[in-house]
């Protein structure tokens, strides 16, 4: 009878450790998410299509420096876009900046402060895969003189 109460014992404390392990396996001690290719390939194709969309509704000399998640929602909306891929934003933080009439787009998870993506408008593909490299922060540190 002792023995079969060491056992169980010994089985609830392994469950309770598998268990507690696959909980915290989501965030590594550095507060970094591991974020599956296909989700962030997703996220790269909304950002580039979201810049587009951004771009085209201001004037070329009328562009503001920072385009919040809200202006963003709201310009869409405004045009009328069907854009499933707008439920994005309820997951992923962004904000599009501007500089001498260069679009660029950091995105982040606002759940650990993870950035995820930096983009560039005038560059064909994703600049920065930022979710790779465990940084933090949503402030641009892609350099503009790859627009000229």
């Amino acid at each position: 009878m002792r023995r079969s109460g060491c056992n169980l014992h010994f089985v609830l404390l392994t469950v309770f450790v598998l268990t507690k392990s696959t909980l915290c396996a989501a965030l590594d001690s550095n507060n970094c998410r591991e974020y599956s290719e296909k989700d962030m390939g997703q996220l790269a194709t909304f950002v580039r299509v979201t810049m587009d969309i951004v771009n085209s509704s201001y004037d070329r000399g009328n562009t503001p420096a920072l385009v919040t998640e809200e202006n963003i929602k709201e310009i869409i909306r405004q045009r009328g876009t069907p854009f499933k891929e707008l439920e994005l934003l309820d997951q992923y933080e962004l904000n599009m900046v501007t500089h001498e009439g260069q679009w660029a787009t950091v995105a982040w998870d606002p759940t650990n402060n993870q950035k995820l993506l930096q983009d560039l408008r005038c560059t064909t593909r994703l600049d920065e895969s930022s979710w790779k490299t465990c940084s933090h922060g949503h402030k641009l540190t892609l350099d503009w003189r790859a627009c000229n």
